[in-house]
């Protein structure tokens, strides 16, 4: 079967937005690792108000980290079938840990 040039734009399309999905993933982790750092002195500073809110986005802030991995994983499924169709290609995901 020979590619469509609607499937290629496709194709690009779902890999750039794949690569940004990873690229959010990569600024949460960061984003993470800064705001469990202050929670850490904000716990030893006795501070439970500024503790308490630290907890809070910490939460929100992997809940937010999960659905990113969660779409790019979707997109990644996706390119994977989308490959598979225009090129023939055979592409294994690994399967991730959520332990990161």
């Amino acid at each position: 079967m020979r590619p469509t040039l609607d499937s290629r734009f496709t194709l690009t399309d779902k890999e750039q937005r794949y690569r940004r999905a990873c690229r959010q993933i990569i600024v949460l982790h960061q984003r993470l690792g800064d705001v469990h750092k202050r929670y850490k002195r904000a716990k030893q500073a006795n501070s439970r108000a500024v503790s308490l809110r630290l907890i809070m986005q910490l939460s929100a802030l992997e809940n937010v980290r999960h659905m990113y991995i969660e779409y790019a994983h979707r997109r990644a499924d996706e390119i994977v079938q989308l490959r598979g169709d225009l090129f023939g290609e055979v592409v294994a995901i690994p399967e991730s840990s959520d332990t990161e």
